[in-house]
């Protein structure tokens, strides 16, 4: 693992184009342009760090996993046994470590896909910021999406959901479970100083923090309650519906609407599946199947890993259910702009049939006018040569009788 994280950060992040004059070194503008390469070469001192015995201690400390212990997978002494792992406050340092593996990420994906996809596509300031931000986010939950849904397939949660809360507290954890919360805890960390490395404007920043720290606030109080198996139930479904949200936004800046337009019927159905699905086993666990497992015996608190309470179980379920009626209110006002868009576009074709059809009618009716009045002028015409010709002849009769 530390030998394909070191060959990964190893990667010159070159810039593509014309070269550039270089900003002074220890300058803002350098730390920003370099920000990638400086965050690798950082992360690389860690990683060689593990192969010292004298650094091996402290590098563990933020690479790998801590608070790990060997338990027997059967009740004698001997048989196969498991690495498990607690949670505690040392598992600051590996969020701290991952956080700077995902700048390195987020640099590499904005680099050598969007950057370079965006720059054919020629989108204003504005639409050229939300394209980045949702390719980050996209590749984020999809990454997200197929680690949730390997850990639920892989420790048969999916086949019995009553798994998700039965055996709580869910520590120990396995090794998979746990990088699962570290990365998903480095990655909202790693969001704040991505506002400063990619310049965020100022009239962004409120948003983007307020969504940051919703992501963050929700990880952090499944993970530190241990209520893993559900966080992670729930984070997989809620990353499938966003995935498929920035993608369809992706697809839309792009200009393909042929694409797009089938994966957003396909996210609606996806949505509204697992909007109402995360209510359900949300009141299923902290309504009905915690409640069961509660004993005034039991004590409470990180030592245990316990917090089978009433005042940790209901506001974690109110939580749940107010993003996920946020998300549903969203949706219903989103799907009605949708349907007035279409309505007018409606509208507006059939008024343009309708001038379409009174601008033919019109041309038909002065085509109608023209040959009439042709005509009009044609009898006149021949009118008056016949009383011309009369006239003529007149003359000649009377020059005959004399």
């Amino acid at each position: 693992l530390v030998s394909r994280i070191t060959v990964v950060l190893a990667m010159p992040l070159g810039r593509s184009g014309k070269k550039k004059s270089q900003a002074p070194f220890f300058s803002q503008q350098f730390f920003i342009e370099n920000h990638a390469d400086i965050v690798s070469c950082v992360c690389m001192v860690a990683c060689v760090g593990m192969m010292f015995q004298v650094t091996h201690p402290i590098a563990s400390m933020f690479v790998t996993a801590q608070y790990n212990t060997t338990l027997n997978e059967t009740d004698g002494d001997e048989g196969p046994s498991a690495t498990l792992y607690f949670l505690g406050p040392k598992d600051v340092f590996a969020v701290l470590f991952y956080s700077l593996i995902w700048i390195t990420v987020h640099a590499l994906l904005h680099e050598y896909i969007w950057e370079k996809w965006c720059r054919r596509l020629h989108l204003s300031k504005t639409k050229t910021t939300q394209f980045y931000d949702n390719g980050q986010l996209a590749s984020f939950y999809l990454i997200s999406t197929i680690a949730g849904i390997s850990i639920l397939q892989q420790k048969e949660y999916l086949g019995s959901l009553s798994l998700l809360w039965r055996e709580y507290p869910d520590v120990p954890v396995s090794f998979i479970e746990k990088m699962y919360y570290i990365l998903q805890i480095a990655y909202w960390v790693h969001c704040f100083p991505e506002l400063y490395l990619m310049k965020a404007k100022k009239d962004e920043l409120q948003d983007k923090i307020l969504f940051y720290c919703m992501n963050l606030v929700f990880v952090l109080a499944f993970y530190s309650f241990s209520y893993i198996r559900l966080g992670i139930f729930f984070f997989t479904v809620h990353h499938l519906v966003e995935c498929l949200d920035s993608a369809v936004t992706v697809l839309e800046f792009a200009g393909k609407q042929q694409a797009a337009q089938p994966l957003r019927t396909v996210w609606s159905g996806v949505f509204v599946v697992g909007r109402i699905g995360t209510m359900a086993i949300a009141a299923a666990a902290f309504l009905f199947g915690l409640p069961k497992l509660y004993d005034d015996n039991t004590s409470v608190g990180f030592k245990t890993g316990n917090f089978n309470i009433p005042v940790v179980r209901f506001p974690l379920f109110a939580a749940v259910i107010a993003i996920s009626l946020y998300y549903m209110w969203q949706f219903v006002i989103f799907q009605i702009s949708q349907r007035n868009e279409v309505l007018e576009r409606q509208e507006s074709a059939a008024k343009e049939r309708q001038q379409q059809r009174e601008k033919k009618r019109n041309r038909r009716d002065q085509e109608a006018r023209r040959r009439k009045k042709e005509e009009e002028e044609n009898e006149t015409e021949v009118v008056e040569r016949g009383s011309a010709s009369e006239k003529d002849s007149s003359p000649r009769k009377s020059g005959g009788r004399k």
